[in-house]
């Protein structure tokens, strides 16, 4: 073989070995691609969902964008919302850790249009949520008497509440009476009811409001949908009975300090 066909076969040899190496690259960075993609389209498991590329809690954040309410002032790491550093969770801000969260009012029914009347020796009971827990120094009853011929004591107290039934008790955790003659016989206004002995209230936790007259005739209070007053409803019973839930609410206001 002379050498100028040598030479020739020689580049032909390392043209093809190029071309093959070019081709298989191409390949391998192909298949490369699709087993990527085909990662990261494959499904996360039941309750998670996908972030960059991995599996996270569905109720988890990815990004701080992710955070609600938008202006919380939340931020996420390690897939969670958090505060800053400095700064804690009050209701749904992220404020200083020195601040004071301001507590929600205290629990109170506005006046209804619609009217229900009571006699004597029948009690009536508004139950309601405590939303921050606390001393019970008073409570304000909106009723009035039907008519000056009623008389004798308003006897009102605070009892626990089934947590199951939602039913209240027959455990009393304070009281006090107010003489029939000093309520309004015109028209309903509110009556405040001072507890000489405050009565600590757990927050969350629901409590019955409960009104009696002992004496003689009758008295009437404004009443609501029990969707105005949410966390409580309004029952009532003869003095040997069980209390009979009634779908309204009844105006009422609660004092409680810290």
């Amino acid at each position: 073989m002379n050498n100028t066909r040598f030479d020739s076969l020689a580049r032909t040899f390392r043209t093809r070995r190029a071309a093959s190496s070019a081709i298989a690259g191409g390949l391998t960075g192909l298949l490369g691609i699709t087993q990527v993609h085909d990662a990261d389209a494959a499904p996360c498991p039941k309750g998670k969902k996908r972030c960059d590329g991995t599996c996270i809690p569905k109720r988890g954040c990815c990004k701080t964008a992710d955070c609600r309410p938008k202006n919380s002032g939340q931020v996420c790491r390690k897939n969670r919302c958090v505060c800053p550093g400095g700064m804690k969770r009050c209701g749904k801000r992220c404020v200083l850790k020195a601040a004071t969260c301001p507590p929600k009012p205290d629990a109170s029914c506005p006046p209804g249009s619609g009217v229900t009347s009571t006699s004597t020796n029948t009690r009536i009971a508004q139950v309601f949520t405590e939303p921050n827990g606390g001393r019970l120094t008073a409570v304000a009853m909106r009723f009035a008497n039907a008519s000056a011929a009623t008389t004798g004591l308003y006897e009102f107290r605070v009892q626990t509440v089934n947590p199951t039934t939602g039913v209240p008790e027959g455990k009393i955790l304070g009281g006090v009476t107010r003489s029939a003659n000093t309520i309004s016989a015109t028209a309903p206004t509110l009556v405040r009811f001072d507890l000489p002995v405050p009565i600590q209230l757990l927050p969350g936790r629901q409590y019955a409001l409960v009104l009696t007259l002992f004496g003689t005739g009758s008295w009437f209070t404004e009443t609501s949908a029990p969707a105005e007053c949410p966390g409580g409803d309004y029952f009532f019973a003869p003095l040997t009975d069980s209390f009979v839930h009634v779908a309204a609410v009844i105006p009422y206001q609660t004092f409680v300090r810290s």
